[in-house]
């Protein structure tokens, strides 16, 4: 369970180094609906946490920042909406 937590804990600071910070939504305008145009925005301030008994934080959802490489599920972009991206 530790190395899980560790793992998403990496992920979401890494991903919140990586992310844009221009304040533009991506669109995936010149893309395939679903999959990320190389660009990317994230806001990781509109994420909820949930405090764990441990002192420790956990994501309550799924990371959705468009960065290059992400795609929705099944490239469908209302599977990005309810579950969030997967990246690469």
């Amino acid at each position: 369970m530790r190395h899980i937590v560790q793992t998403a804990l990496a992920l979401a600071m890494a991903l919140t180094f990586s992310c844009s910070s221009d304040g533009k939504d991506d669109d995936n305008s010149g893309g395939s609906p679903g999959t990320s145009s190389g660009g990317g925005s994230c806001d990781m301030s509109g994420y909820r946490e949930v405090p764990m008994p441990d002192g420790k934080t956990w994501m309550a959802e799924n990371l959705n920042c468009d960065v290059a490489g992400s795609v929705c599920y099944d490239r469908d972009p209302a599977n990005c909406a309810k579950y969030g991206r997967l990246y690469t």
